[in-house]
């Protein structure tokens, strides 16, 4: 099912099309009359037009690469829809069109193509259900299938993994926007960052059944909200950071915009300096000082195998790239901080797990 049903949905759009033209020609429907709206109509229909020829032309790219690969499209627009491409059509090449147009019965088109795709793509769906098994179940069940959502237009942005278990050692738990870890060794776990510290993320607990008074150590990457808060799941844990960041916990320097100072309700936590190696019950953590997302910025290397990376790096289609500029406090820092981790990785085979963006090099997993 190469093409899914775009060529079913292709031509029969199309034989609406020319029945509603012929239609109008027969009938002779009137655009409709808005003389001081009608160039306001065309210029906010060609802008749609644009901008949905350049979002197709940009997935369908992307789309013929993951057909190739045979893997299942889940990054940029695909984390805000399922199916992107039509939506492209349904809600801006069409709709643009129809406003240029701007004539009544023309405005019906893009009606008839979102009412054959909610009728057609379960039938698309099946297929991909067939041969991606439980990766695209767990996709579906989080992204929406032709209208975007907030949650699900910040995935274009933000694509962390679905939350899953790796050799029954590792815990990935999905967030909304962002992936916190558990590793355990024997009877021993530990946690890197905790998450938000929503329902959501309780809730994605609670199916891994992991016993939450049993982690015995936090890990934070850095000191941001969606790092931190769900620390009240593990009562008994002890919390680490890197020593850099003890100036942001305490509101001494300032983390948005350079201006905003945020006081964190945190005590009773250890300082790690750089390399410095801690022991939990036989597992052993390497802290890496990777100071620029914030100035005390840290990279767990746990066991040897593992390296959490918090918000250093991003991944994109199989590469790294370092984080977001704009969401940087310093940029320069984390740019050397992400060429210090680029050349462990280059003599290392370690897998990568971003806070936000995925897996890098999963040979292992």
């Amino acid at each position: 099912m190469k093409w899914g049903i775009g060529k079913k949905v292709f031509s029969l759009t199309l034989l609406y099309t020319v029945i509603v033209y012929l239609l109008n020609n027969f009938l002779s429907f009137s655009k409709i009359n808005l003389k001081e709206g009608s160039l306001i109509l065309k210029i906010i229909g060609i802008l749609l037009v644009l901008l949905g020829l350049l979002l197709y032309f940009k997935v369908l790219l992307k789309i013929k690469r993951y057909i190739k690969s045979d893997k299942l499209s889940k990054e940029g627009a695909y984390r805000a829809v399922r199916h992107p491409i039509y939506s492209i059509w349904a809600f801006l090449i069409l709709p643009g069109f129809c406003l240029i147009i701007n004539n009544l019965l023309f405005y019906t088109i893009p009606a008839f193509l979102i009412i054959l795709l909610l009728l057609l793509i379960p039938e698309e769906e099946k297929e991909l259900e067939r041969k991606f098994k439980k990766e695209f179940l767990e996709y579906k069940k989080e992204v929406p299938m032709l209208f975007p959502t907030f949650n699900s237009i910040t995935g274009i942005l933000f694509y962390p993994e679905f939350t899953k278990v790796i050799k029954n050692e590792l815990y990935i738990i999905k967030e909304k926007y962002a992936n916190f870890f558990i590793y355990r060794k024997g009877e021993t776990y530990i946690a890197i960052d905790s998450g938000i510290g929503s329902k959501i993320g309780k809730n994605e607990l609670g199916k891994l059944n992991i016993p939450l008074y049993k982690i015995n150590a936090i890990f934070f990457t850095h000191s941001d909200f969606d790092h931190i808060n769900g620390r009240k799941f593990f009562p008994n844990a002890e919390l680490f950071f890197c020593e850099g960041e003890e100036k942001i916990i305490k509101g001494k320097k300032p983390r948005f915009l350079k201006i905003i100072y945020v006081k964190k309700n945190l005590d009773g936590y250890k300082l790690l300096k750089d390399s410095e190696i801690t022991n939990i019950r036989g597992i052993e953590i390497k802290a890496i000082s990777t100071s620029g997302h914030t100035p005390g910025h840290c990279t767990y290397l746990v066991d040897n195998k593992y390296l959490f990376t918090g918000d250093l790096i991003r991944v994109k289609e199989g590469k790294i790239y370092p984080f977001y500029e704009p969401l940087s406090y310093n940029h320069k820092d984390l740019l050397k901080s992400y060429n210090k981790i680029k050349k462990i990785l280059e003599s290392d085979n370690l897998t990568v797990f971003t806070a936000h963006h995925g897996i890098y090099n999963n040979k292992i997993l």
